[in-house]
């Protein structure tokens, strides 16, 4: 007979026999849902299929034909001992092993008698008898004829038990199986059955998560069938499991630099694994000689024969070259996207890496589509990975033995990590890899997974890339330090800026009065209502309207106002409509067709082309130009984008905007007074698409933009989508007016001549 015994860890339930240490069996039941119990559900769920039994809900009753067949080969005799039994399962189920026989028959007569212990009439137990013994032959001959060898048997059960099952099972698994009882609605059923959990052991577990609440046998089957695909399309299954950090001690740095003789699988686990690191390593423990020790650091993994790829600014996403080389085939599902795509990742030498590179990859895509991401969006996302796995992964595991090698090392620099970039950080870290992500500026909200440890240092670094040894390493001084201190303390959550201190924006849109864009007009962004400060980015409070008609029909203070508007060298005036005319010469446009594809602006190929015109300004300016320009595009912010090849003229218009604007984005302090556009229309012109794009466009980028109509014709509303550009009347329309070369001077008042005209109440 066998001992029923608790698994200490859920592994040993696929133990062979001589590695138990004994005749030891389990019977666990699991009713909590965890990354952990949900690969172990499965795995089990297979094994008994393949060599055991599996059951969802309930075992029904003979039926009639099943009992027909048992009284033929049985008869109707039935007596509570153990010999009878034995000889019942030797004319029963002929091609069990004599001694599994003779356990089973043992098991079933300590069920039945305790049945008769607890006071069941005779007709009861013989029910029992004929149920279990049908069972036996219908549903579990497998399992009967496996009883006890070197694998064992297992049951696989789904759902509430009854009392005759939990008994069957039991004396089942006294007789050489193991048996898992999964319990989607958690275990108080069970208890009315077990109060004192004699029959079974539930798993132990630190999760609290409930089953998902779709959970059922038909989605482990669908998770078979996957995994056979999976196995199918990476070329086999590798024996190899990853050991992520569990062997480390949490230095971060330390345990990378560890060799893999010295990283120990702890005992419980069992089977070939690699010990892999992943981690975050946020800040540093002395800034002033980080990147000394990055370059340190980078030199020792060097000398150690591992091969080092290095992200030196975050990851960057996949270029338009590197998507074209990815081979197609059929995106109706996700595991047959995930399939195709496979034909195009790189080979690793070393077949049990290959094998487990592609696997990883195709759960990569699955998980992806159970989280809800479907279409084209799937299709880009996956493509995207399989690029950055192209880029980096022939280096990574060039001549790499996975029972001979020390680990690569993938670093990281910048804990921005999203969408594919973050897919591919995680799927590099079930491989046998180590993978570094290094977060020294101690962003909020950085990149973090499931199996990932973060290192906290003491302090933030400044720094923007990962050093290379080839370069100047910088090192700063104390004071150097200390003045960076200072530029923290005086310039971070205080409402105190910094020149330039911010590198992005967004732009808010202010609905206002004709009075209140006075008052603004002239204020810094940041004393603006709805500022606001998001680390190195800010909301930008910014106005958009169209002034209609002149106060009074007053032509002269008309034009009065309108010149207070116009002064400073933060303004660009339009005084005669169109800005820039359709069909006028734009060296940019014949780039254009290049520069967008897809629906997408290329910015890498923007950015490196030779005849970008924006090479010149702030990096941050460069990128905001860009970032703002696509989402012009990509939302069709102004009618005509997207229709006839309107796209690429406003990709021209804006790549070849007037020297004086160029000079007021350059100048472009997000947090003080942000730049102007005034555009002047006043007589019976129409704006043009191209003016119509670089006024959306400023307004995106942080400018306040103001159309003055005298006329109130509906001479700038064309080419904006309804609603975008709010109209403010502010008097009598007038006939088609000439701009003056000069605005006339405000009216100056005396001092005493401001006091009679309060005192008179003019």
């Amino acid at each position: 007979m066998f001992a029923r015994r608790r698994a200490a860890h859920l592994s040993e339930h696929f133990l062979p026999l001589l590695a138990r240490g004994g005749s030891f069996v389990h019977f666990t039941r699991v009713c909590v849902w965890s990354e952990e119990t949900a690969d172990f559900i499965a795995r089990f769920y297979a094994e008994s299929r393949a060599f055991g039994a599996a059951v969802d809900g309930r075992l029904p009753n003979p039926s009639g034909e099943n009992l027909s067949y048992f009284n033929e080969i049985l008869g109707a005799d039935y007596k509570t001992d153990e010999d009878f039994l034995f000889d019942s399962l030797c004319r029963w189920l002929p091609r069990m092993n004599p001694t599994s026989r003779r356990d089973l028959a043992k098991s079933l007569f300590d069920v039945l008698s305790s049945l008769e212990k607890s006071g069941k009439p005779p007709a009861a137990v013989k029910n029992a008898y004929v149920k279990f013994m049908c069972w036996l032959y219908y549903r579990f001959s497998r399992v009967a004829e496996n009883l006890g060898g070197e694998n064992l048997p297992k049951i696989f059960l789904c759902g509430e038990i009854s009392a005759h099952e939990l008994m069957f099972v039991s004396a089942l698994v006294c007789a050489g199986a193991d048996a898992l009882l999964v319990l989607p609605r958690g275990e108080k059923s069970y208890f009315s059955l077990d109060p004192a959990s004699a029959l079974s052991d539930s798993f132990d577990s630190d999760s609290k998560s409930t089953f998902p609440e779709n959970f059922s046998v038909s989605i482990l089957n669908d998770e078979l069938l996957k995994k056979t695909q999976i196995e199918r399309a990476a070329g086999g299954k590798s024996e190899w499991q990853p050991c992520t950090n569990a062997w480390a001690d949490g230095s971060g740095f330390g345990d990378i630099l560890k060799k893999s003789a010295e990283r120990k699988i702890p005992a419980h686990l069992k089977g070939r694994f690699f010990a892999n690191c992943y981690c975050r390593i946020d800040g540093a423990d002395d800034r002033t000689v980080y990147e000394t020790s990055l370059v340190s650091f980078k030199r020792e993994i060097l000398a150690q024969g591992r091969s080092v790829a290095v992200a030196s600014r975050a990851i960057p996403a996949a270029s338009v070259e590197e998507i074209a080389q990815i081979k197609r085939g059929r995106t109706d599902t996700a595991i047959h996207l995930a399939c195709d795509l496979c034909a195009s990742l790189p080979k690793i030498a070393d077949a049990e890496t290959n094998i487990l590179l592609r696997s990883e990859f195709l759960k990569s895509v699955l998980r992806l589509s159970d989280a809800g991401i479907s279409g084209g969006k799937l299709t880009s996302r996956a493509v995207s990975i399989a690029c950055l796995l192209r880029r980096y992964i022939p280096h990574l595991f060039s001549n790499f033995r996975i029972e001979k090698s020390e680990l690569p090392l993938f670093i990281c620099f910048g804990a921005k990590i999203s969408g594919a970039q973050a897919d591919f950080v995680s799927l590099l870290s079930k491989l046998p890899c180590d993978v570094l992500v290094l977060n020294p500026q101690c962003l909020q909200n950085p990149f973090d997974d499931s199996n990932l440890f973060a290192v906290s240092g003491k302090e933030a670094v400044q720094i923007e890339q990962f050093p290379e040894s080839s370069g100047i390493v910088r090192a700063g001084t104390a004071a150097y330090q200390a003045e960076r201190d200072l530029d923290a303390i005086l310039y971070s959550g205080t409402g105190i800026f910094r020149e330039m201190q911010h590198s992005r924006l967004e732009a808010v849109r202010l609905m206002t009065t004709i009075d209140e864009i006075k008052i603004l007009w002239n204020e810094e962004s940041r004393f603006r209502p709805n500022f606001a400060e998001n680390g190195d980015a800010v909301n930008v409070p910014v106005i958009f309207a169209k002034i209609s008609g002149v106060k009074n029909g007053n032509i002269g203070e008309y034009w009065r106002e309108v010149g207070k508007l116009c002064v400073g060298e933060k303004t660009f005036v339009v005084k005669n409509a169109p800005l820039v005319k359709s069909g006028d010469f734009n060296p940019m446009k014949e780039f254009a067709v290049d520069f967008f594809r897809g629906g997408v602006l290329r910015k890498e190929r923007v950015l490196s082309h030779k005849s970008f015109p924006y090479s010149l300004l702030r990096k941050e300016i460069q990128e905001l130009i860009l970032e703002k320009l696509s989402i012009l595009l990509e939302k069709r912010l102004v009618r005509g984008i997207g229709e006839n090849g309107g796209e690429y003229t406003a990709i021209a218009t804006i790549l070849n905007m007037p020297k004086e604007i160029v000079h007021l984005f350059q100048s472009f302090d997000f947090a003080a007074k942000n730049p102007k556009f005034v555009y002047i229309n006043s007589l019976e012109r129409e704006i043009s698409f191209e003016d119509a794009v670089l006024a959306e466009f400023l307004n995106l980028a942080g400018f306040d933009v103001v159309f003055f109509v005298p006329t109130g014709f509906r001479s700038v509303e064309r080419y904006f989508q309804n609603g975008q550009i709010p109209e403010i009347i502010a008097g009598e329309f007038v006939n088609p007016i000439s701009v003056p070369d000069e605005f006339p001077a405000s009216e100056k008042k005396s001092f005493f001549s401001k006091i009679l005209g309060k005192i008179g109440g003019v």
